[in-house]
Order: structure tokens, then sequence, then C-alpha cells
């Protein structure tokens, strides 16, 4: 009896205890979900809209190169800091429109530092992303990380709250799933308004590992008082490691004033905060090293100079701004980077190589001109793309432009068949690959918003296109030149403005007897287009469009469709992926008097494979893809595919079916590695 007694009387109390605890717990959830709740809800008591308003920011940088080999000289703006010191100290006073995210619109004032190069913050490369951010907005960084301060990404993440002193908690929040769009850390908030005072934040992303402390302005403000960044990369056996300190303070009315923007006496006026022991010994061994360099042979030392300047150009961006206002850009991507190749199984290896310049007139007008080129083996083809813009009213979207380039390889079955009938007994057709045509072009138009909706964009455009081989032409006595002139106009509708789908309609008619001109033709195209945005960083994006010919030459005629050619300089993951046909034989482009095309693309950061706990902490987006075509002979075309992408490349597979019956198979790859740092 007295043992049984016992066993109820531990049933009981454990049962007690079990209860006690499942309460303590449930309150524990409550507090959580509520004190979680209000820190959503404090962004929405307070005003957003920074747009027209300026801060000014000093910035002090710490470089420190731990480990390094001949690789860090190929790295995107790595190359000032590859060589000479490994421990660097740079500083900047500038001013920031803080309705623009990050350091774009960023205005310098003064500069100073260590490094022998155009002083940048950006020289640490892919860091000032982390300087500013709304905390509160979906994303952070930039749009790189999504923010567990915001309600729509609740569901990636999981809260702890412990309450501290002075009605303040800590709120501590990790990622459900291992990937590399979500962070970890802690938050101390006002328990009873949400507000956010300071916030600690650790990620990795785009090969930067990242921990960020945050201290929050007034309790109005949802942006930071100042913030400490230590930032370290880690790349086959490199490691740098810079250490950032971010303060924000009002615009100051004298800062535009300086005319010495490179001044260590004017900074040493501006910094809010000392240097250390450690930072002031850098500076005075850069003077010192400085001293000894002016002291030294003038030839020896402009020889250094232009080798430095040389080997800095070949290898990395180069970018220069000139003129009292900064009147004149130009930025050239390296000419010897691997980082620009691509590939996928059809059309080989392509390398690329893109030059922009531009001249500021007015604040609403310009002058630019962009080089985009590229080499394509698999055709031993280099393609080139030449745009002169005169930017009359930027506001408008008003511009007249004079693109000179090359297209792609054409077919024109008509000449083909010709030549055949006519030769047929004395030339060998199969060997001069006379369905071929290289094509020259020149287009000149003007294009303009007439309204917040519509935009007419009118021209002109003249081919001058060539057989690849020509041999058989003239043993026939064909021509060996074809050229066409032809007016055109697009119109663009967007019924909602800038959101919401777009509507365009373009038209081009081919005239006879106009500098050289022998076809006649009438082009027909409309494409609409529609991106859906699902949440942070998740798209739906739609696109249907069709083409015809609605009259052209007998014997005589090129199908060139505006909305439906190949892709010849192929570039990066955000490089119309989402709207290019990747399997499509390019004959087929043309090929038909018609083509009917949908385009449906669905991207999100966590899709598949990104919630595999071994890999999703590389992976950056998904995509599912379903393109189908319509042409002549084929009713459909259709393509499935799914791609994805990391800090290293982005790859994509991809199976097509014609008529319902399986095709082929294949692959599109791109490197990736530093596309944000350049």
């Amino acid at each position: 009896m007295d043992c049984r007694k016992a066993i109820t009387y531990t049933v009981a109390v454990s049962c007690l205890f079990l209860c006690l605890r499942a309460a303590a717990g449930s309150e524990s959830r409550r507090q959580t979900s509520a004190v979680v709740g209000r820190m959503f809800g404090y962004a929405d008591s307070i005003s957003r809209d920074l747009e027209g308003k300026n801060a000014d920011v000093y910035i002090k940088c710490r470089i420190k190169v731990e480990r390094s080999n001949s690789l860090l000289f190929f790295i995107p703006s790595m190359y000032v800091i590859a060589k000479g010191s490994h421990d660097y100290v740079e500083e900047y006073y500038s001013t920031i429109p803080l309705g623009k995210s990050g350091f774009d619109g960023e205005v310098p004032h003064v500069y100073t530092g260590t490094i022998l190069s155009d002083r940048d913050v950006k020289s640490v490369p892919a860091v000032a992303r982390y300087l500013t951010s709304d905390i509160y907005s979906p994303t952070l960084f930039r749009s790189s990380i999504l923010s567990p301060f915001n309600r729509k990404n609740r569901k990636y993440y999981l809260y702890k709250v412990a309450n501290i002193k002075d009605g303040l908690s800590r709120v501590v929040f990790k990622p459900r799933i291992d990937n590399t769009r979500l962070v970890q850390g802690s938050v101390i908030v006002d328990r009873n308004t949400g507000r956010i005072f300071s916030s600690m934040i650790n990620g990795e992303f785009d090969m930067l590992a990242f921990g960020i402390n945050l201290v929050m302005g007034d309790s109005d403000s949802v942006l930071p008082r100042s913030c400490d960044i230590n930032v370290t990369f880690r790349f086959a056996g490199n490691q740098v490691r810079s250490v950032i300190r971010c303060v924000f303070m009002p615009p100051s009315a004298f800062a535009g004033r300086f005319s010495d923007k490179e001044s260590r006496t004017l900074m040493d006026k501006l910094r809010p905060l000392p240097l250390s022991v450690s930072e002031t010994a850098i500076y005075n061994q850069y003077d010192s090293s400085m001293t000894a360099t002016d002291s030294g042979p003038k030839d020896e030392k402009l020889y250094k100079v232009a080798w430095n300047a040389i080997d800095d150009n070949l290898l990395n961006n180069f970018s220069a701004k000139l003129g009292s206002n900064d009147q004149l850009s130009f930025r050239t991507s390296p000419v010897l980077n691997p980082f620009y190749l691509s590939y996928s199984q059809r059309k080989g290896i392509t390398y690329r190589f893109d030059v922009k310049s531009q001249y500021d007139l007015t604040e609403n007008s310009n002058l630019s001109m962009r080089v985009k080129a590229g080499y394509m083996f698999k055709q031993h083809k280099f393609y080139y793309n030449i745009p002169f813009i005169f930017d009359y009213d930027k506001k408008r979207h008003g511009a007249v432009m004079l693109t000179f380039g090359n297209g792609n390889r054409i077919t024109n079955s008509s000449v083909l068949d010709q030549l055949k009938s006519e030769k047929s007994d004395s030339v060998d057709f199969s060997s001069l690959n006379l369905d071929y045509f290289n094509d020259m072009y020149l287009k000149l138009n003007n294009t303009y918003d007439i309204s917040d909706r519509l935009n007419v964009d009118a021209g002109i455009i003249f081919h001058k296109r060539t057989p690849v081989n020509n041999t058989g032409f003239i043993l026939t006595g064909r021509p060996t030149v074809y050229r066409t002139f032809a007016p055109m106009v697009k119109l663009t509708y967007r019924p909602f403005k800038s959101d919401g789908p777009v509507f365009r309609l373009d038209y081009e008619k081919g005239i006879k007897g106009i500098l050289g001109s022998r076809i006649g033709y009438e082009r027909w195209e409309t494409d609409e287009s529609y991106v859906v945005n699902l949440g942070p960083l998740s798209a739906l994006s739609m696109r249907l469009g069709g083409g015809f010919y609605s009259n052209r030459s007998r014997n005589i005629y090129f199908l060139d469709y505006s909305n439906f050619r190949e892709n010849n300089l192929p570039g990066g993951w955000n490089d119309n992926w989402s709207g290019d046909f990747q399997l499509l034989d390019p004959n087929w482009y043309n090929a038909s008097r018609f083509y009917i095309r949908t385009n449906l693309t669905y991207e999100h950061p966590i899709l598949l494979i990104s919630r595999l706990p071994s890999v999703g902490r590389y992976i950056e987006t998904e995509r599912v893809y379903i393109n189908t075509l319509w042409v002549d002979h084929i009713h459909p075309y259709v393509e499935y595919g799914y791609g994805f992408s990391n800090r290293f490349f982005s790859m994509g597979f991809f199976a097509s079916t014609r008529n319902w019956h399986f095709q082929n198979a294949g692959c599109r790859f791109t490197l990736e590695l530093f596309g944000r740092w350049r």
C-alpha cells in the first residue's frame, strides 16, 4: 500500500511539474510573440519617407591583408592592396542622400588614407552595402539579406525573448535553415513599443563574412546613429580583414566648401573619433615612405607609377572622373579577367568586354557612349554594339541615339534556294554555307515620354548583309552585298506607370531605292511583359509576344525580328535569362514568317536545393523556367528549366520538346564570382 502511495505521489508531482513547465513555456511563447510583433509594427508608427533628406557620414576603415598570394591581384579592386604594405587606413567625410540605396548618391567632401590609388570606399569591395540600411525594410544591405525585423520574413526565423532592465528586452534571432540570405544575432528593444535601440547582425554573403553592430538614431528614425562593421574576405588562400567605423551626423553647413578634397589637415578638423595608436603608426609609416619616394630619382618614380596604373587596369575595372564637378566619367571592364567568361552548351565559350563614358552637360542632360563587345569562340566571331546617346531630357527619358554594331549571323533561304536552282550542276552548295550572312547595322532613333504612361521611339535603321562565304555568290554572278533601309517606330505603354505590365508595339517598313536598298518588307511585333513581386527577393516574370511579316520581297528577304532573336553577348544571371530560349536552334529565329512566344519564370531565394543544410548556405537565388514558342512547322516548342545562382557561378539546366516530343537537353554556365564588386 505504501508503495502504491509512493508511485501515485511521484506521478502526481511529475504531472504537476510538466504542467507548470508547459505553462511557463506557453507564457514564454506569448511574450516572445508579443514583443516580436511590436518590433514588426514599430516601423509603421513612424515616418519612413527619407526622400530629399541628407546626412553627413564619417567613415574610418582599417584594412589588413592577413594572407595573400598572386590570385589577390586578379580580384576586382584588390590590386591596390595586394602589393606593398599590408596594413592600411582610409578616412572619408561625405554627404549621403538618405532616400537612395547605399553610396550610389554619395557626395564626397574630404578623404585621406594610405592606399596609393583612387581613394574610394569601394577599394574595400562590396563593403559599402553594409554601411547604411533601413533595418525595418523587407531586405537589408541593398537587397542582399532577408531582414529578420520585417513581418514578411518571420517564417524564415526563430525568435527568443529575454527581459533585461528598464523595460528593455533582448530578442535573439536565428534562421530556420542555413542559407546565405539569412542572418543571426540579437537586438535590444523597448518591450512596450518595439523600438530597436541597438542590434548585432552576423552572416555571410558574396564572399564576405560580416559582423555588424548598429546603434539606432532618435526615436523617430529608422536609420542608425553609428555602425561598426567587421568584414573578413577569404578566397583561395587569401584573407583580408576590414574594420570599419561609420558615424552619421546632421549635414554640415561648411562641408561642401572645401576646395582641397584630399587633405589630412581638413580631416583632422572633421574627424569625430580619434585615431588609435596603431592607426597613427600606419599614417606615420606611410608619410615616411612617401618622403623617401619623393626624394628618389624622378625617372624611377614615374616608371613605378606608370606600371602600377597599367597592371591595375589590365586586371581590374578602371574608372575615372574629370572636370571641376566630375562632369566627365569613364569606366572600363578589365582587359584580362577570367570572370567575364560564360558558357552554354550550344553557343560555347564567350568572353565579354564593356566600356562606358559619360559627360554631364546639365542636371537634366548628358552625352554618353558605351562599347559592349564579346568574342564567341565557337563561331570565331567578334560581336559589338556601340551606342552614342544624347540625353536631352532625362526627366522625360528624351534621348537621341546613334547605334553601330554587328548583329547575329542570319539566314536567307530564298537566296540559297535560288542559287541551287540556277547552278546546281557546277557548285557544291553544301560546302559554301550560303545560307549564313554577316550583318552590320546603323540605327538612328529618338525616344521620348509623351506622358508618364506612353513612350514613343522612332527612327531609321540601315542593314548591310554579306555572305559568310561569298565564293558561291561570285561564281554564280550574284550580289555579295544586300542592303535594307527602314523607318521604324516603337510605342511603349505602361498603364500603371512604373509598376504593372508593359505593352510594346513595333513597326518597321523596308523601302527600296534608298542607300542601295533592294529589299522591301513590313514587320509588326507586339510584346507584353509583367513582373509580379511576390515577396522579398521573390518574383514571377511573365512575357507574351508575337510578330509577323505582312509584306516582303519575293526573291530576296531576311526575317529579322526585334524581340525574337539570339542574344550574341550573353551576360550573367540578370542578363535576360528569363526571356531567352537556351536550346533553340538559331536558324528558327529567321525561318518563320510569324512567331508567338511565352516566357514564364519564377524566382525565389529559398526554393529547392537552397533548403539543404550542406548546400543552402551557398545558394543565393533559384529559378524555374517554362518557355514556349509557335513558328512554322513547330506547334509548339517548349523549354523547361531550373537554375540557381551563388557567389561563384550561375548554372541552368534545360530540356526541350518539339511538337510534344523530346528534342534535347543542355546547360548554361556563367561565372558570377565578384560580379557585385565591379
